[in-house]
């Protein structure tokens, strides 16, 4: 069967049942529907091929709109020799009855015959009534009747016993996957094929015809042609079907990603103009529209056939709809964002929310494009201020130059207090981008040129923030602060005791517990919106100091925007709050945790002129405990130099850099680093080991290099700072160092200490590297079984098997190596040699073997009794013997 007739055997089946009941003198008539498209005209000529193949004579006519007022129209193209039909209207029932009587004897009179009229939906009305005239007779006659037409043809009283209606229905599934098949496509390209032509022959023949070789094409402009589109066009400006054409451009317009799912009649009707009754029936006498359009190839198909012209008075209808009627803000939006022009108030409000919307999200770009648009309508001076704001901070991320000058342009327009909310944003997107001075010049300038007071000190505490990053400055702006803090508003004030806590903190002049003090009676009071981030980063960096890591992390919850939406790069308090939560997550070793919320911020950042050192030297530490070192590496080098930039997150990227040193054992590159960390931490004042331990890494570094008395002045430094703060993590830390630069008894007991006091820290990391070391000196003291025992539970410390904290592979690995190096040791001491024995246990064996007692061995050694037999036991374990005597003999064979 040719590739036009596919699946329609039952209609023709039925035509050709038809014919032969006509031919032996019991005519039918058939009634098939179809929309345009559909194979109609091709089902109906195949009828009539077999018609005259099998002797019958075909009467063919076909309805035109334009002559439906025609009297007898249809009827003069079936009857072209009738005189009998007149021309005039109107016709009177007399006349008209004698004319149809005529014609039907006429049809009697000359034998079997076809007649086919296609597009019956526009026969005139005296033709309409000699058809049904006919069908009513036409079971005595050798006649078949076949009709066309679209799905709204109905013809009133056709008798059901000599004859049918049928419809022809979209192709299936199966029948395109056949033609796509023919032409080479594959399961793939044949779904497509199904779905973008709703089952119709026509557009399913265009599209074929179009499909380049290889993947199913994505858009219009893959393909090879313009036969889709041009089919798609015509089959909407068929007339078979009023009111498609602009239901179908409706729905394109609609069922666009971010519009609206399932768009309702009332909905439609609204933007078609058309009546809800008519647009209904659009719908249900259509192949499935709605199914097609979800196609992005038959939309683009569509919405090519349209001018304009057209499409914008449409999209513009379409959104009003959709905001009148309470659709989503991204519905509207998808609408807005083709207008050429936001001129109604409403429109940029509509923009603003689903650019909130595309931004929790996590699609930023989106977000960018509707802010754009929205900025270009009717708004208030503060409301344009706001939203520029907040454009230029997501432009951050697609280039940061670009951002700032969007801000610095609305800076020059900016007066009264949004002259502040745009240089806040200005000086955060340049402390962003690593530009310090420039960032507190734009503040300094506002500050000049006001009057109000209050704007004075609100500019010069968002100052103070940004001073942090330069020593020199940051002492002036303390100064500042404490000259502010006697009568600063309570709205500013928290902000002002944030910082100088900070400062107080680093100083090492403060407990944590006074820090923490002054912080939680801060939480619930009034503060300035505009210091609100600042002041949530301070209070979020000094918990995270003082190990209260939970409460830490709920306020940068407080002042971070959900994941994946981006912090705000223009809001220094931002940037803090970044910073405290992920080096929260960091301390309490949830270092995945760090990797999942911080990556997507990095990789939307670098590269576009945003510097973020603290968050790759923290996401760097993070791969590096998980095993990573290559990627931890790679994180690092991408932070770039640190010697033009003085502000603290370099302090992190130093010490970072350092602790990978540590771990590879290049411990003279390590120092270096840990050394430059300190001596820029010196020059802000900042001595507490809080935020970065650089003598404990130095001692480590130092004892490793053979150094311990350098080793031991540096962390007796951290010490007394450490225990001035008081947080179990610090000072265990400090302990730990200096127990090994100390060593021996004294080291081994500090050791303990350490452990003790990380224990009941978060700081699983520290406690997990106290162990080793504590198990490792145990066994040098020769307490093997203990240290054993300590070294597996640094290794069960590592693993921690739960989903909260998974394990810590970096500590895993380097407790199995020091358990196995203990294994190892202990098969290397075997019983035949005296290998094995300890110091003590070697001096008390050889006195042993010399004849003297073991009352006589404690004097001489002075130890008591006790001791002298524990160590003999343990000797005679090792050397395999069972008495005294045995000594002698096994000494020399050993030897």
């Amino acid at each position: 069967m040719e590739h036009s007739l596919l699946e329609r055997d039952a209609e023709l089946t039925a035509v050709a049942q038809a014919g032969v009941s006509a031919l032996a003198g019991h005519g039918r008539w058939l009634l098939l529907r179809g929309t345009t498209g559909m194979g109609l005209t091709s089902c109906v000529a195949e009828a009539v091929r077999r018609a005259r193949a099998n002797g019958m004579r075909v009467s063919h006519a076909r309805g035109c709109p334009q002559e439906t007022d025609f009297p007898f129209g249809v009827l003069r193209q079936l009857f072209p020799e009738a005189a009998t039909l007149p021309f005039a209207s109107p016709v009177f029932a007399e006349e008209r009855q004698r004319i149809f009587h005529g014609l039907t004897d006429e049809l009697a009179a000359q034998g079997p015959a076809l007649l086919v009229v296609e597009a019956a939906q526009y026969a005139d009305d005296t033709s309409f009534r000699w058809l049904r005239y006919l069908t009513r007779r036409i079971g005595r006659l050798p006649v078949l009747l076949l009709l066309s037409g679209s799905p709204s043809l109905d013809i009133d009283g056709l008798p059901g016993a000599t004859g049918q209606e049928m419809s022809l229905a979209p192709l299936s599934d199966t029948a395109v996957a056949q033609l796509a098949a023919a032409h080479g496509h594959g399961p793939e390209t044949a779904r497509l094929c199904a779905r973008a032509s709703a089952g119709s022959p026509k557009l399913l023949h265009a599209l074929l015809a179009d499909l380049p070789p290889g993947p199913a094409p994505r858009s219009l402009d893959e393909l090879a042609g313009t036969r889709y589109r041009d089919a798609m066009t015509r089959w909407l400006n068929a007339g078979s079907l009023p009111g498609r054409r602009d239901t179908a451009l409706a729905l394109a317009l609609l069922l666009a990603p971010g519009s609206v799912s399932h768009p309702d009649t009332a909905l439609l009707a609204g933007m078609t103009g058309l009546a809800p009754g008519r647009q209904a029936e659009v719908l249900r006498n259509g192949p499935s529209l709605e199914r097609l359009l979800t196609v992005p190839l038959a939309r683009e198909a569509v919405l090519a056939g349209a001018a304009d012209a057209e499409l914008g008075p449409l999209r513009l209808r379409a959104a009003r709809q959709l905001y009148e009627r309470g659709a989503s803000a991204t519905a509207v939006a998808a609408q807005l964002a083709q207008l050429p022009k936001i001129g109604e108030e409403w429109m940029p409000l509509a923009l603003e929310q689903a650019a909130g919307q595309a931004l929790r999200e996590g699609s930023t770009d989106r977000a960018v494009q509707l802010l754009r648009r929205a900025v270009g309508g009717p708004l208030s001076a503060d409301h344009r201020t706001t939203l520029v704001c907040r454009l230029g901070s997501l432009e951050l991320f697609r280039s940061a130059e670009a951002g700032t000058r969007r801000i610095r342009r609305e800076l020059q327009h900016a007066d009264g207090p949004g002259r502040l909310t745009v240089a806040s944003a200005l000086s955060g997107a340049l402390v962003a981008c690593g530009h310090i001075d420039p960032a507190l010049r734009v503040l300094r300038e506002v500050s000049e040129r006001s009057q109000d007071s209050r704007l004075i000190q609100t500019t010069k505490i968002v100052a103070a923030g940004i001073a942090i990053h330069d020593p020199q400055q940051w002492r002036y702006a303390v100064e500042e602060l404490r000259t502010l803090a006697d009568d600063t508003p309570a709205a500013l004030e928290p902000l002002v005791c944030g910082l100088l806590t900070a400062y107080d903190a680093g100083a090492g002049n403060l407990s944590a517990h006074r820090a923490v003090a002054r912080v939680t009676a801060r939480l619930s009071g009034p503060v300035d919106p505009l210091l609100r981030s600042g002041w949530l980063g301070s209070a979020a960096s000094l918990l995270q100091w003082a190990d209260r890591l939970d409460e830490a992390r709920a306020l940068t919850v407080r002042g971070l925007p959900e994941p994946p939406e981006l912090p705000d790069l223009t809001d220094v308090g931002h940037q803090f709050l970044v910073g405290a939560r992920a080096t929260a997550s960091l301390w309490a070793g949830r270092f995945q945790q760090v990797i999942d919320e911080y990556e997507p911020v990095l990789h939307a950042s670098l590269d576009r002129g945003v510097q973020f050192p603290h968050l790759l030297a923290t996401l760097s530490l993070a791969h590096f405990e998980l095993g990573r070192p290559d990627t931890a590496w790679q994180l690092l080098a991408r932070a770039g130099s640190e010697s033009s930039n003085d502000g603290w997150p370099w302090d992190d990227v130093l010490c970072t850099r350092a602790r990978l040193y540590a771990g590879e054992s290049r411990w003279e590159e390590a120092l270096e680093d840990y050394r430059a960390c300190g001596a820029r931490m010196l020059h802000r004042n900042f001595h507490s080991p809080v935020a970065q331990p650089w003598r404990s890494g130095a001692a480590h570094a130092l004892i490793a290099l053979g150094r311990p008395a350098e080793a031991v002045a540096l962390a007796d430094e951290e010490l007394r700072y450490a225990r001035s703060w008081g947080t179990p993590r610090v000072v265990g830390r400090a302990l730990h160092a200096r127990a090994r630069a100390v060593g021996g008894r004294r080291g081994l007991e500090a050791l303990g200490e350490a452990v003790a006091l990380l224990r009941v820290s978060p700081a699983v990391v520290e406690l997990t590297e106290a162990l080793l070391d504590l198990g490792r000196a145990q066994i040098e003291q020769g307490r093997a079984r203990k240290g054993r025992e300590t070294l597996r539970e640094a290794y069960r410390t590592a693993q921690r098997p739960s989903a909260e904290h998974p394990p810590l592979p970096r500590l895993v690995r380097a407790a199995e190596e020091a358990l196995a190096l203990v294994d190892a040791r202990a098969v290397r001491r075997t019983p035949n040699g005296v290998g094995s024995l300890t110091d003590a246990e070697r001096r008390i064996v050889d006195l042993a073997a010399r004849g003297l007692t073991n009352a006589q061995i404690g004097d001489s050694l002075h130890l008591a009794r006790r001791t002298v037999e524990t160590h003999l036991t343990h000797a005679y374990r090792k050397l395999g013997v069972s008495r005294r005597a045995q000594l002698t003999s096994r000494l020399l064979t050993s030897n």
